[in-house]
């Protein structure tokens, strides 16, 4: 059965930090990830430290980090300071760069950085005899070879929250595993899976706007192409993708944001209402049924809390989620 984790963008008020980190150990999420873009959000590391200091048995990383604007060297040093801290909850998420690289004006690392990156901190850690797993985020074929190959979990970009997608995606992770010679049940995956929800629906749709604004550019901004069941919306989600401003990564009332139509953010997103989100939920979980999925929720927008409260209140004890 599928499980939760929690992606948290640190752009909300201590007490909500607070909270929502104590709430996703109440409920069973496993890991807590963070977001690293120092141009946009808070540093993940101490953030990490903070959230550490008030829990006691979830894990705690940057989801993701990346080998350029952090030395493997640097990132290693940070993660064993984490676990030793935090009595060995620390984790490690990293991936090539996506906004943090970005807003300074320089390209994604290399697959062979990347690789090099993972293989540095794995000494690192093993030489301080931290057990601490590193997950990699992968989009692209090559990444996720990479990924399936060496990562102890995969992190997949956001694409359309739909059934359809999100089958074709697991199909395609477990067949790079078993070109890998791994067993599928033994790497978790994890899709991001967007979310905004509350009991005012326009409220929810404008939380999640942004959110959809970064999701475009993983298929129609990068490979020209979307899932098939999207096409009657590339024509706006080309649009969407040459707007994008990485300065304003993930935010949901700024001006990219705003081209977002509803239609998009319905197709896209999980958004809504309780009652509206509850059957999409449903029917993603039906498809992670019988496979290593942990889907890696990001609440979106002004209304992060209240998302993720309601979620855990309102939509989590429906579904059949191992705790």
């Amino acid at each position: 059965m599928a499980k939760v984790d929690l992606f948290l963008m640190q752009d909300v008020v201590p007490e909500d930090l607070t909270a929502m980190a104590q709430l996703a150990e109440s409920i069973g999420c496993e890991n807590l990830w963070l977001i690293d873009g120092q141009d946009v959000f808070p540093d993940p590391w101490t953030t990490a430290a903070h959230c550490a200091s008030v829990t006691s048995s979830i894990r705690i990383g940057p989801g993701v980090t990346n080998p350029l604007t952090r030395h493997p060297q640097v990132t290693a040093n940070a993660a064993m300071s984490l676990h030793s801290l935090s009595g060995g909850r620390a984790i490690l998420g990293i991936g090539t760069g996506d906004n943090a690289v970005r807003t300074l004006g320089w390209r994604p690392a290399t697959l062979a950085q990347l690789r090099n990156a993972i293989e540095m901190c794995r000494v690192r850690f093993r030489a301080q005899g931290a057990d601490i797993a590193i997950y990699v985020a992968a989009a692209g074929p090559r990444a996720t070879e990479l990924a399936c190959d060496i990562a102890d979990g995969i992190i997949v970009p956001g694409r359309a929250a739909t059934s359809a997608d999100l089958r074709r995606m697991i199909d395609r992770v477990e067949a790079a595993l078993r070109r890998c010679g791994r067993d599928p049940e033994t790497l978790p995956i994890l899709p991001y899976l967007g979310m905004a929800i509350s009991h005012d629906r326009s409220q929810a749709l404008d939380d999640a706007r942004g959110g959809v604004a970064r999701r475009v550019l993983n298929f129609v901004g990068k490979t020209g192409t979307c899932p098939p069941e999207l096409e009657y919306l590339k024509r706006e989600m080309e649009a969407i993708a040459t707007t994008y401003d990485y300065a304003e990564h993930l935010k949901s009332h700024v001006a990219h944001a705003a081209a977002v139509s509803d239609e998009l953010v319905e197709a896209v997103s999980v958004a809504g209402t309780p009652d509206d989100v509850k059957p999409r939920f449903e029917e993603l979980w039906d498809v992670a049924e019988g496979h290593n999925v942990t889907f890696f929720l990001r609440p979106d927008g002004r209304n992060k809390r209240t998302t993720f409260e309601l979620f855990a209140h309102e939509i989590q004890p429906t579904l059949p989620v191992v705790t």
